[in-house]
């Protein structure tokens, strides 16, 4: 009897080890990282709506090609309106939006509150980017209505965004610092498949 349990036992031990040695270790990391030189600091091309009282409007856009594939996949933009001068000519906006959005519907943006008027993400380095966060597609990272009393400034410095191609999620983000009218620095994708990056991950 106690021959035929240590055999038994030896026998699971085996198989145990055995299963062990012939698992395939976890993919690495395969970092795309794309460094934006220049940073590109937005600024607004403003269009003159009436010379007087002279009123105007602005809009700046930037797109960005997260896995360099030839296909921009996001795009930050801005608008103000109307602009005008105060009674000492000063020029400023009553309103502003300015927000990050998916240019096709394989990219996808977390935002902390889906669906919205403030939908804010609050990302610093080294956080996780994975399937655990809500996902959208657009966010505004700064929204002022100031007659609606609408609020909203974005405080974070990455944004997590992530494409999905044959049902498989690829993990990126975007770095932007400011929000009404933003810098954008740099970016980077994870191109090995449903496997998480950090925001900031650069290899």
């Amino acid at each position: 009897m106690c021959t035929y349990r240590y055999f038994t036992r030896i026998l699971f031990v085996s198989f145990i080890f055995l299963a062990a040695c012939g698992k395939e270790p976890a993919p690495a990391d395969q970092i795309l990282f794309s460094d934006i030189i220049p940073d590109v600091a937005m600024v607004y091309d403003i269009e003159v709506l009436y010379p007087d009282p002279y009123q105007c409007q602005g809009d700046f856009n930037y797109a960005v090609d997260l896995d360099r594939d030839g296909t921009d996949d996001f795009e930050v933009t801005g608008s103000t309106w109307p602009g005008h001068f105060d009674h000492v000519g000063v020029i400023w906006y009553n309103d502003h939006n300015t927000r990050v959005s998916a240019l096709h519907d394989q990219a996808y943006i977390a935002s902390s509150m889906p669906g919205e008027m403030c939908s804010e993400t609050d990302l610093q380095a080294g956080d996780p980017i994975n399937d655990a966060l809500e996902w959208s597609d657009e966010v505004r990272i700064s929204f002022e209505i100031i007659d609606n009393v609408i609020f909203c400034n974005w405080k974070g410095d990455y944004i997590a965004v992530k494409l999905v191609k044959d049902s498989h999620n690829y993990f990126g983000w975007i770095d932007i610092d400011g929000y009404e009218i933003p810098t954008i620095k740099e970016f980077a994708v994870n191109l090995t498949y449903d496997k998480k990056i950090r925001a900031g991950q650069k290899e």
